[in-house]
């Protein structure tokens, strides 16, 4: 047995129990205990990834994702959902390519082609989400997108971009693919997706799911620039506003009673 990763379940489940969730630290385990009860996998898929990880790598947990090769461990959803969006920033898609929009189906073209091939991403998965439907237009908040997408720990730099996709096969996400951290939204079973969780408030915002980035293919193609506008990303769990804590606590509170599979 894995103690580590047993310390780290057991810890994560007495925080979503009867833990103090004014304490943000306390809270971040809560939630990440919601995601490992609403992560449902047959035979025990997602404690067995956690326990194959080393203990320097669970010691970061749930605030830091966990980087591994696992995931995708869902059947595919039986739905199809369009349209849906890769968010991502410009230098994880390109490199160090200088790429700009004005030849777009070039640069379609290009993506396309990355994604075809097993080495131009670390990650093999992408999460895609459906941002309401909409494509945010030239000149939209991104601020207010990244917030809502609930990229925690993030930095980017000079330009997010957003591709319009279509995917043959979606899957909905488990807390394995997310790397077994808090801020994100498993769903409860009954879901076919999980959901991005707002950094402004805690609540619930775009739904979301994961794909083989070989069955991916990019249709349109879209940047906003990271402004300077006194906002910044959130990097630490310390620095989680006070509506997050308030409204995530009032979340796990609800939920308290439902063990699922907590202490298996």
């Amino acid at each position: 047995m894995n103690l580590t990763a047993q310390k780290f379940i057991n810890r994560i489940t007495a925080a979503y129990k009867a833990g103090d969730l004014s304490n943000p630290f306390t809270l971040g385990d809560a939630l990440a205990c919601l995601n490992y009860i609403d992560s449902t996998v047959e035979n025990n898929f997602v404690k067995d990834c956690l326990f194959s990880l080393a203990d320097n790598v669970i010691s970061d947990l749930p605030i830091k994702p966990a980087r591994h090769n696992k995931g995708l461990c869902t059947k595919p959803v039986s739905k199809r959902y369009e349209p849906l969006f890769w968010v991502e920033d410009k230098k994880t898609i390109f490199k160090d390519r200088h790429i700009s929009l004005r030849n777009k189906e070039w640069t379609i073209q290009y993506i396309n082609k990355q994604l075809m091939s097993p080495n131009a991403f670390r990650r093999q998965i992408l999460w895609l989400s459906d941002l309401d439907g909409v494509m945010p237009a030239p000149g939209s908040d991104v601020w207010c997108l990244l917030y809502d997408l609930g990229y925690f720990g993030r930095v980017f730099e000079d330009e997010l971009w957003i591709c319009r996709v279509s995917v043959d096969n979606l899957h909905k996400p488990t807390w394995v693919d997310a790397g077994f951290t808090f801020f994100w939204y498993a769903a409860p079973a009954a879901e076919d997706h999980g959901q991005t969780r707002s950094l402004l408030d805690g609540r619930l915002r775009f739904k979301e799911w994961v794909a083989k980035k070989e069955v991916v293919s990019v249709e349109d193609v879209g940047f906003l620039l990271m402004t300077t506008t006194g906002k910044t990303p959130i990097l630490d769990i310390a620095d989680l506003l006070p509506d997050y804590v308030s409204n995530c606590a009032d979340e796990v509170i609800a939920r308290r009673g439902d063990s699922g599979k907590v202490g298996n």
